[in-house]
């Protein structure tokens, strides 16, 4: 492996969050608690961490509200009062939600041990406005005044990182974030959490681990883990109500999925292909590999037609399709007499609904 930079610090953009669905205890970001009493540490800026906490507020509000929604169609229908009264004891008030929303993003980072970077410490405004008029990265034409947040972050880390003088990593999806580290001399830019993280473990430990789980899946263990990681995929998708997207000239409703098949593979050639070293420490370490999962998955719709006079049913149809994802599966391993174990598995970026295109009534 060639020669990795030293990295002495990583700082994780508003939309990584966003892109993990802002779940916190997940397994992808939860990879940012290795840098807990290490050398390296996550750096948190203030201004986007006000940024963060205000979209993940927004986005429970949202959960909150179809909560309530559904709490009162129910009263409607089935609960008795006893039964809505304790299901709503779950309900966040307003104050209680920008409680809850705070306290979760502060013990994110609390138990990540971040290091916290207040922008009026690093920060020269003359050079934000120059920046700003001027038009350069992170400013772009017709969202300049959005940007105000992220330039000073970037600004503020980029002088952070010369005051320390260590090279720091920064994960964004953002191309204006993208295009400033290009000018930067102490920040490199991805856009992949992964791909980050697999560049700030040390060289020995990326070689050694890699090495080993190299001997342990050529020895036929690769096949279990696709295996277990097609059984984990397929228990997801029978437990879970994932929502049923489609499209028709009628009204429709359907019932629930069942699942037929679930065969996955390593994708590309080889699983060496996707491998990434994420974490890694004495003797354990996490690695990222990407799977591509084939299944086949049916579904029940009944159709009506609404007009003045009301509804009519038409009839049904058994719909059935084959999809296929890009799975991201984190495996945690474990190093015994030199030789290395699979521990456990878990699955990232499951699919969030089902969309089984244009579907009609079955009229025969």
């Amino acid at each position: 492996m060639a020669e990795q930079e030293i990295f002495g610090a990583i700082f994780v953009d508003t939309s990584i969050f966003m892109k993990e669905g802002f779940r916190f205890g997940g397994p992808k970001l939860s990879l940012l608690k290795q840098f807990h009493d290490t050398p390296q540490h996550l750096l948190v800026v203030d201004v986007l961490c006000a940024e963060l906490k205000r979209k993940f507020k927004q986005k429970v509000e949202e959960s909150n509200d179809n909560l309530k929604s559904a709490l009162n169609n129910a009263k409607k229908t089935f609960l008795s009062q006893e039964q809505y009264d304790f299901a709503s004891s779950v309900v966040l008030t307003d104050d209680g939600l920008k409680s809850y929303c705070e306290s979760v993003v502060d013990n994110f980072f609390e138990g990540c041990d971040s290091r916290n970077i207040n922008v009026s410490d690093f920060v020269n405004v003359e050079r934000v406005f120059s920046s700003y008029f001027e038009q350069t990265p992170p400013f772009a034409k017709g969202k300049k005044e959005k940007e105000f947040p992220d330039a000073f972050a970037l600004f503020a880390v980029d002088q952070w990182a010369e005051d320390n003088e260590v090279k720091v990593i920064v994960v964004s999806q953002d191309k204006d974030w993208q295009n400033y580290c290009t000018s930067s001399e102490c920040l490199i830019a991805y856009q992949d959490l992964g791909d980050a993280l697999n560049m700030i473990q040390s060289v020995d430990n990326v070689d050694y681990y890699s090495i080993k789980l190299d001997a342990y899946l050529s020895d036929g263990n690769g096949f279990d883990l696709l295996d277990n990681a097609a059984g984990i995929f397929r228990n997801f998708l029978e437990i879970n109500a994932i929502p049923v997207d489609a499209t028709s000239r009628f009204y429709f409703d359907h019932g629930t999925l069942e699942v037929h098949d679930c065969n996955a593979r390593f994708w590309g050639n080889h699983f060496k292909d996707s491998l990434k070293i994420v974490s890694s420490g004495k003797d354990e370490f996490v690695v990222s590999i990407t799977i591509e999962i084939e299944y086949n998955v049916s579904c029940m719709f009944s159709f009506e037609n609404h007009d003045r006079e009301g509804s009519l049913y038409i009839g049904g149809s058994d719909e059935e399709r084959l999809f296929s994802d890009n799975i991201e599966v984190l495996v945690y391993c474990s190093v015994s007499d030199d030789t290395a174990f699979i521990d456990d598995i878990e699955l990232s970026n499951l699919p969030h609904y089902m969309d089984f295109g244009e579907i009609e009534p079955d009229f025969s």
